[in-house]
């Protein structure tokens, strides 16, 4: 598939490009291509047809590596050809709604207040009870060995949770589907003292009910499911098939921890928001699975203001996408 790069992010009609030149229909035009796979067999193959037409090739390992590659040479770069699965941490196929979640906060602007009284903010951040030292906690994350490398999940885990609680705030989760796996996370959870458990969206709600319960014996105060994981189809493959959930089903669910804090992550419209909280869900996290589940959705703090005005006092709202440093916590903000 020819996907031709533009900075044009306007829809309707478009002229059809020209096609190149037959072979000794005139003087064919020689372009610099970037080629992105993990597969050096792939990488050579490419390479060497391409420069016997006479092109220019540059090549890529990886999907940050060629985001250095296009920032150096993305002036002279005339196509790039790139694997469709790649491994690592990143977007979904083009990876375009993980860079959304980038874009839409680089379109909100900050102006600096310099006459007043505030000398020492208070960070402080009530959260169903628990008092955090800072509003920004990390999203639930599984199985770093399928996605940043030779890691030890549960020395990761671990790490994560117990980080965040000395640094005032409360860790979560996620549910590698594995429950092997899924049980390091709880482990984690009683290192620390604390936790919120983040199950997928299993097909089966006694898969969800029974890790609930694995984390409530850990130690856990709040319980829910990451939704945009219903999207990850290629779970069914692997014996754990995840899927939607109806208003009913979230009620059924939301019956397994009744005294805890039931929480939705995976919220982009506020269609949705409003069935939760039909549902009774305490916390929805508007989240678009960081751009790894679906290609081409908006970004996160794009669709935040919508649902936050449809909403309004009657849910807890959390955003998850992008979120790197407090210049980002106060752009989400707004």
């Amino acid at each position: 598939m020819y996907l031709p790069a533009s900075g044009n992010t306007e829809t309707g009609p478009r002229e059809q490009p020209r096609r190149p030149a037959a072979r000794g229909a005139g003087e064919r035009k020689h372009e610099t291509i970037l080629i992105v796979d993990d597969e050096v067999f792939m990488q050579n193959l490419l390479r060497d047809l391409l420069e016997a037409e006479g092109h220019t090739v540059l090549a890529a390992d990886t999907g940050e590596q060629s985001i250095e590659v296009f920032d150096e040479h993305g002036a002279r770069i005339s196509l790039v050809i790139m694997d469709l699965l790649m491994p690592g941490m990143g977007g979904a196929i083009t990876g375009s709604s993980f860079t959304a979640n980038s874009h839409a906060l680089a379109d909100i602007r900050l102006n600096m207040r310099v006459v007043h009284e505030c000398i020492d903010p208070d960070t402080h951040f009530e959260f169903f009870g628990s008092s955090l030292s800072t509003p920004i906690m990390n999203g639930p994350m599984a199985g770093p060995n399928s996605n940043c490398g030779p890691i030890d999940d549960l020395e990761f885990e671990v790490s994560l949770l117990k980080g965040t609680t000395q640094a005032g705030s409360l860790g979560w989760i996620g549910d590698p589907a594995r429950e092997e796996f899924f049980m390091n996370g709880c482990k984690a959870i009683e290192e620390a003292g604390t936790g919120v458990v983040i199950s997928k969206p299993h097909y089966d709600n006694e898969n969800v009910r029974l890790r609930f319960q694995w984390g409530k014996d850990a130690g856990a105060t709040a319980f829910g499911m990451d939704l945009d994981g219903a999207g990850i189809l290629h779970l069914k493959t692997l014996g754990y098939p995840v899927g939607p959930k109806s208003v009913q089903e979230l009620k059924i669910i939301r019956s397994f921890m009744p005294s805890n804090p039931f929480i939705i992550k995976g919220i982009m419209t506020a269609d949705d928001a409003l069935r939760c909280r039909d549902a009774g869900v305490d916390c929805i996290v508007v989240s678009n699975h960081g751009g790894r589940v679906l290609d081409g959705t908006h970004g996160v703090a794009e669709v935040l203001p919508e649902i936050a005005q449809a909403v309004g006092n009657d849910i807890v709202i959390l955003a998850h996408g992008a979120v790197r440093s407090g210049v980002h916590l106060s752009l989400i903000h707004i």
